[in-house]
């Protein structure tokens, strides 16, 4: 490959992960194992040289959604989101000062789940 054809396959290869990874996260269950498959593939590519496929991705992913930890992490935070906006729109007292740490406390949590997976 000459010297001016491997960056622009390097970047093909970074597309195609992203797409993949984009396209398995759409069902918001299934966002933490799609960027594990994702970060499984950059490292085999960086590491090893390993052009990513399809057939691997969704290996990679079977491998991770057979796990329950990852599908029941994000499954808790939406519960625990689902409850706090309930009760945030009930109007509860303390709903004001309580909204803008609850939903930092539960964007902390989605970034501590993506690097995790990670």
């Amino acid at each position: 490959m000459s010297t001016w054809t491997r960056p622009l396959a390097l970047l093909a290869e970074v597309l195609l992960i992203g797409v993949l990874v984009s396209v398995a996260a759409l069902p918001v269950l299934t966002a933490v194992p799609a960027f594990a498959a994702g970060a499984v593939l950059l490292r085999e590519l960086v590491d090893d040289g390993r052009t990513p496929t399809v057939r691997r991705f969704a290996a990679l992913l079977g491998q991770v959604v057979r796990d329950p930890v990852a599908v029941g992490a994000p499954l808790a935070v939406l519960a625990v989101a689902g409850l706090d906006l309930l009760a945030l729109l009930g109007e509860l007292p303390g709903a004001t000062v309580l909204g803008p740490v609850i939903g930092t406390a539960l964007v902390a949590g989605a970034l501590v789940l993506l690097r995790t997976a990670a």
